[in-house]
């Protein structure tokens, strides 16, 4: 259990806590940290997020926590729960706060008698009313209904945590820039992803969250990642699991996956293998892409409407389907693929190969008698993920590593030998069964990687730099100092 005291009183521990909030997504989050006597010893989960160097912010999850103490800034945090800084040397010095807080004495109370002179109302009368300046007055970008977001940086994210889709990624930060910035929506954005398990497909959705979220003004309600699993919803009666049970029945007060948009209408949702869904589900769908909004099969929300507003949601649909076996699907035969491509497709602009590529996928899926036309005819593009190879192998084996020892072990790796790197290459890709998947060097990165990170982290303090080298039978961890 940490101390939250003790903690920001570390001056040397914000180096490292700003570290950890700008690596890897952006996020770092403190669990059992017990709060100091002013407010009353509870025990809170905390979470640092870093958007960019002009914006963080810092959320107690189980606000709002009962506070006693002397400073009105530590007051307001911990009644909303959440704190936006322009710096992290403000939210530094705002977290040194917690050095002098004490907790506060009461005082007698004082009346203090109505002054002579000015204006008065007598209670019981009508009070005068407000005067302001309407004109000059105008409502924050936020609540406008659009975001101006950078294409481009959007693109960078997505490619520094997605290897080896840059095509597709481009349209697809093309499509969500776009999405988020017209100001009339009235539909949600509807994109299907397709290509072989593990390169990347539902990683991008959720991904998609975290980068949108960087870039949001701190006004600005965050958009959350939502998962739909279809092979949960292979039935017809599957469809009330996915807008809730209508009124008498079974299930009527369990909540659908989109009852979330009651609270927060800014959802990415992840439709999961969605070939694998009965015709019904698809139906449901197909009417929520079109009209913005999925009935609650007779259920009244608190806003007195039937159905849910999914008009600021964004729907990825994700298959596995092989484009090249058309016994499985014929999604896409290697034909149609070649004569989308054959007019130099890095000449086009990104909307046309959009059209072009979504156009002839939807074609080959229709002929292919997996889902009807006017389905896929509300999907505002298909796109291909292609198989992963070379260069992406290895940025992606590279950062599975990384990624175990920051997050797992708080240990930063600042350099790892080849030999060892090259070994763990070769496993993963000679245990792909042919089909390269991100989730195999997950898998044997903990395998090789996690108990020598685990033990090393035992005894050395957290954020520590180290050196990995050895074999894989023989991993070899020394300290480096930097």
């Amino acid at each position: 259990m940490l101390n939250w005291k003790k903690q920001c009183s570390n001056i040397n521990g914000f180096n490292g806590l700003y570290e950890e909030m700008t690596s890897g997504n952006g996020l770092y989050i403190l669990d059992d940290v017990q709060m100091p006597d002013t407010c009353g010893n509870a025990i809170c989960t905390i979470e640092f997020r870093y958007y960019d160097e002009h914006h963080v912010s810092i959320r107690c999850v189980e606000a709002p926590v009962n506070y006693t103490g002397s400073c009105p800034q530590i007051g307001r945090w911990l009644a909303s729960g959440t704190a936006d800084f322009d710096s992290f040397d403000d939210m530094k010095d705002f977290l040194l706060k917690f050095r002098t807080d004490r907790v506060q004495e009461e005082e007698p109370v004082s009346y203090d008698p109505p002054r002579q002179g000015g204006s008065h109302t007598e209670p019981g009368t009508n009070p005068p009313k407000m005067r302001y300046d309407r004109d000059s007055l105008t409502i924050p970008e936020p609540y406008k209904g659009f975001v101006k977001l950078d294409k481009d940086k959007l693109l960078l994210d997505l490619t520094s945590e997605i290897f080896g889709q840059k095509d597709v990624l481009e349209m697809i930060a093309h499509l969500v820039y776009i999405f988020l910035g017209s100001k009339g929506k009235d539909r949600p954005l509807s994109i299907f992803l397709y290509g072989p398990s593990g390169t990347g497909k539902t990683e991008t959705a959720i991904q998609l969250v975290d980068m949108i979220n960087r870039q949001l003004p701190r006004e600005a309600q965050r958009y959350i990642y939502r998962d739909i699993d279809c092979t949960h919803y292979t039935h017809e009666g599957d469809i009330s699991r996915l807008t809730g049970a209508a009124p008498g029945f079974v299930g009527h007060d369990e909540d659908g996956p989109f009852a979330v948009t009651e609270d927060n209408p800014y959802v990415i949702y992840g439709i999961n293998e969605i070939e694998k869904a009965h015709a019904e589900i698809a139906t449901a769908l197909m009417e929520a892409m079109d009209t913005g909004r999925m009935a609650t099969n007779g259920k009244t929300l608190s806003n007195g409407k039937a159905y849910y507003d999914l008009s600021n949601c964004i729907l990825i649909f994700t298959s596995n389907i092989s484009v090249d076996d058309k016994k499985k699907l014929g999604f896409m035969s290697s034909d149609v693929a070649t004569e989308s491509q054959q007019e130099e497709p890095e000449n086009l602009s990104t909307p046309l190969k959009i059209i072009q590529l979504s156009n002839a996928a939807k074609e080959k899926l229709a002929e292919a008698g997996a889902f009807r036309k006017e389905v896929l005819g509300r999907m505002d593009a298909v796109l291909k993920f292609n198989k992963l190879s070379g260069e992406a192998i290895i940025q992606i084996c590279v950062k599975c590593i990384e990624k175990l020892a920051t997050k797992k072990s708080k240990l930063y790796i600042t350099e790892i030998n080849t030999p060892i790197l090259q070994e763990f290459i070769n496993v993963v890709a000679n245990n792909s069964s042919g089909s390269f998947g991100a989730r195999n060097p997950k898998q044997y990165a903990n395998s090789y990687f996690g108990d020598a990170f685990v033990r090393f982290s035992w005894d050395h303090p957290d954020y520590t730099h180290i050196k990995v080298s050895g074999t894989l039978n023989d991993i070899h961890i020394e300290e480096v100092n930097e």
